[in-house]
């Protein structure tokens, strides 16, 4: 179970600095574009500087009845179901320290309002890692990283965020808020340690993460990424079947479809929009990835792509940030003129031997429908991401067939992206029924027991009784 302080307030009336605020003295931030975009103008955001002041912040909330959100910077306001009302966004970028880093040891402790962009570059610095790739430009917090908990394009081969995360340290939403731990800085410690995963896609519904430790990982020492193009979508499939017969380990396998390469093209590669791109990439110590090389040069012969372009031709920076922003409104929506107020983002996961098939069935029902669409599928997880514009009506038009699909495949799906007018209309983050929700609520009731932390913002909520 988690370690649980109680957060004793006792006013202090000396003048010094370090004498604690109350809540409306606490320095407001800008409203950034995207928490009024997707919060509403009625939305206020403070920015605690200690745990204490953010004890009050929730103590008032409590009391007042107030939906509040967790956030960094808003990067993320676009995910999940858009809360009602009066809402107070708490910025935690004023608690962004390095608490403990031990590079011999491979672990890290930070807070949750430390840039994302902050902690890869004190990483670096050791040639280390937590391998869940997100955009080099990527302008969120640890905090939100771990709140959204989006796989990266090497999952398959490297794992997810829980398989990272060790350790927590949080704050419950009570009147009289509790501070929690969990886990720790050892890899094998296990007290609570299940709690931290499920904070992990939570959408900041169960309180407010404090703190997060990591396991970390060596830079691999190489990496080599490659394209091939084939003229057929049934070629694509074959080859990808023949790469995994043979016992080949990429660390990212991906197919491009509709306008994805088309988009890839304009910003890293000259690649023929008509044809069907596979994208994959080693990694490891320079013998593996050579005998890797090799082998799938010899699969390259036998299946005869139409264009493989030359090793060094290949951006291998920049499509990696393209493979992680494909999932996110921007900065590819500006790059591709695309307006945000068009544009539909989702994700379904199916078996990996599926992914095929759920590919054909979205292009076969958006290509007439849809102004432009893409997808970009990891043939060696199952999952696929979508990114589409209708031609007619609205954006929100086909979200329906996504759920069909989902539901369909026995799959799993997120609805990543809509506009705020179009988002509301649709009332579930999730596309398909989760077999654990009411597991989740129950759970999350623990951290949340007075419904402070907007829990409908991820599914259908029946409020508990305060």
């Amino acid at each position: 179970m988690p370690e649980d302080q109680q957060l004793e307030h006792e006013p202090d009336s000396s003048s010094d600095s370090g004498s604690r605020r109350a809540p409306d003295a606490i320095s407001a931030v800008s409203e950034s574009e995207q928490l009024r975009e997707f919060y509403g103008d009625r939305v206020s955001i403070v920015t605690p500087e200690t745990y204490e002041e953010l004890a009050d912040v929730v103590r008032s909330a409590c009391e007042e009845k107030r939906t509040v959100i967790p956030t960094g910077g808003g990067h993320h306001a676009h995910v999940g179901v858009p809360p009602e009302g009066d809402v107070l966004a708490v910025s935690m970028r004023n608690l962004n320290r390095v608490l403990r880093y031990e590079p011999d040891d491979f672990t890290l402790g930070v807070q949750s309002g430390m840039p994302l962009s902050d902690l890869r570059r004190v990483l670096s610095e050791n040639r280390q890692e937590i391998p869940v790739d997100v955009s080099s430009s990527y302008a969120g917090t640890v905090g939100g990283w771990i709140a959204i908990g989006f796989p990266g394009p090497r999952q398959s081969k490297q794992g997810l965020l829980r398989n990272y995360l060790i350790g927590t340290h949080g704050l419950r939403a009570r009147l009289t808020p509790e501070l929690y731990k969990t886990g720790g800085m050892v890899v094998k410690n296990v007290a609570g340690y299940d709690v931290g995963k499920f904070l992990i896609g939570s959408l900041g519904t169960a309180g407010f993460l404090l703190e997060a430790n990591f396991k970390l990982c060596p830079l691999p020492a190489r990496r080599s990424l490659r394209f091939a193009m084939f003229g057929h979508r049934r070629e694509a499939g074959q080859f990808v079947q023949a790469l995994r017969r043979k016992g080949l380990e990429p660390a990212i396998l991906q197919v491009l479809g509709g306008r994805a390469a088309a988009h890839l093209s304009r910003r890293v590669h000259s690649l023929d929009a008509e044809g069907h791109w596979l994208l994959w990439a080693f990694e490891g110590n320079d013998s593996q990835v050579t005998w890797q090389e090799r082998e799938l040069d010899r699969l390259l012969l036998e299946h005869a792509p139409s264009e493989v372009p030359k090793a060094d031709d290949v951006d291998a920076a920049n499509t990696m940030d393209f493979l992680s922003e494909f999932v996110e409104p921007s900065p590819l929506v500006a790059e591709l003129d695309t307006p945000p107020n068009e544009l539909g983002v989702v994700r379904i996961g199916v078996l990996p031997g599926q992914a095929r098939e759920v590919e054909q069935a979205i292009h076969d029902q958006l290509e007439n429908k849809c102004q432009s669409f893409a997808t970009l599928v990891d043939a060696l997880a199952g999952m696929l991401t979508v990114r589409w514009q209708r031609r007619e009506g609205t954006v929100g038009d086909v979200v329906e067939f996504f759920r069909h699909v989902t539901t369909q495949y026995n799959g799993k799906g997120a609805l990543i992206y809509l506009p705020r007018a179009e988002r509301v209309k649709h009332p579930y983050y999730q596309l398909a029924p989760a077999p654990s929700a009411s597991l989740a609520a129950s759970v999350r009731r623990v951290f949340d027991s007075h419904d402070l932390f907007y829990p409908g913002r991820i599914l259908a909520h029946t409020p508990t009784t305060k």
